[in-house]
This record gives structure tokens, C-alpha cells and sequence, in this order.
């Protein structure tokens, strides 16, 4: 009887986790990671193991759109649900993919500071002829819609990934007439949004 009921809960653990989300870690990372940021990206991952069915990719490269297209073609060798882009400069709460899963929203970014002032935050909206400003005052609400975020913190849902990933290479850094830069989170949102998607960001 004993030995029954150890096969029934192993069979039943098994099928617990068969059911937990699958999230993909995807960290592009340059020669080095801080060491207190390194720690952190080791807390997410033990908490998102617990939670659910967790697989990490990592990709040293110091060209970073190399490094986020081979993340991307590695994410969809997997079977996961979602990817979560993180840099590995970044500091944030352990919980934080159980954070962004709960707005429910197929594309989210966390709320963070760029690094440089006036340490606006990593969010803009649109302002026509593919040029973005800063919000002037962040919406009050726990989630609100932008047009554009950094990737230093980015849920997306594995449909969506799929939608954009025929055009490649996916992530480019596009020169401009005017001569301006559009990075290659600028190019990916818009590729998002062409695939009608909506972006949002998360102030939990």
C-alpha cells in the first residue's frame, strides 16, 4: 500500500508540473555581470522554478542584437509559453515573472529608469513618423499601454514571438535619414505592433 501511494503522489507531482506555465529566462550578456545583479538573476531563477517549468538561455556576445536573435532562435527551440528578455545590469524582485503574468497581457515590461539623466523612465509613446517621446506624467494605473520599452525586463507570450520571428534577422539597428539610430528594442517594438500586438507596462 506504501508503495502505491509514493507512485500515486510522484505521478501526480509529475502531472502538477506537466500544467505549470513554461517560461524561458533569456539573458544577453557582455563579458561580464555584476556581481550583485548576478545574484539576482540567480533569485528569479530559483523562484521561477518553484512556480513553474523554468529553462534559462544565456548568450555572451558583445554585438547585442547577435546576442538577442540567438536567444530568440534558442527560445523557439523550446516549448516555453513565454520568453522574459532580461539585461544583465538589471535589479528587480525575485516574483517578478508572477508580477508581469498576473496583468495577463500577451507583451509587458516592467517599469525601470534608464541609466543615463535625466533617468527617464524606459517607456515612450508615439509621436508619428516613427519618433517616440517620453511620457511627460507616467499613467496612475498598475498597467498602462506604450508604444515603445526597453527589453531589460520584457514578457512575451510565445504567439507573439512567433508572429514576428519570419522576418530576420529579427533584431536590427536601423540608420536613419535624419541621422538618427533606432536600436534594435525600438525596431522590435514596431515589429510587435505591425503584428498587431499592444505593449504594455506593468508599475507593480
Amino acid at each position: 500500500m506504501k508503495l502505491i501511494l509514493e507512485k500515486v503522489k510522484k505521478t501526480r507531482a509529475r502531472f502538477e508540473k506537466m500544467e505549470k506555465l513554461k517560461i524561458a529566462i533569456m539573458v544577453p550578456v557582455y563579458s561580464m555581470v555584476p556581481a550583485k545583479c548576478f545574484g539576482n538573476i540567480i533569485n528569479l531563477i530559483f523562484d521561477s522554478m518553484k512556480r513553474f517549468q523554468t529553462s534559462v538561455l544565456i548568450v555572451d556576445s558583445t554585438h547585442i542584437t547577435k546576442a538577442r536573435n540567438t536567444l530568440l532562435e534558442n527560445f523557439l527551440k523550446t516549448d516555453a509559453d513565454y520568453g522574459l528578455f532580461i539585461d544583465s545590469d538589471m535589479i528587480f524582485p525575485p516574483n517578478l515573472i508572477e508580477n508581469l503574468l498576473s496583468h495577463k497581457k500577451d507583451v509587458i515590461s516592467a517599469l525601470y529608469l534608464r541609466k543615463e539623466p535625466p533617468f527617464a523612465a524606459a517607456c515612450m509613446k508615439s509621436i508619428g513618423n516613427g519618433q517616440y517621446e517620453v511620457f511627460k506624467e507616467l499613467p496612475k494605473q498598475d498597467e498602462f499601454e506604450a508604444d515603445f520599452t526597453g527589453l531589460g525586463c520584457f514578457l512575451i507570450k510565445r504567439e507573439v514571438i512567433e508572429s514576428v520571428a519570419n522576418e530576420k534577422p529579427v533584431f536590427t539597428i536601423e540608420d536613419k535619414a535624419d541621422g538618427r539610430v533606432k536600436g534594435e528594442d525600438g525596431v522590435f517594438c514596431e515589429k510587435i505592433k505591425k503584428a498587431g500586438y499592444s505593449i504594455w507596462v506593468s508599475r507593480k
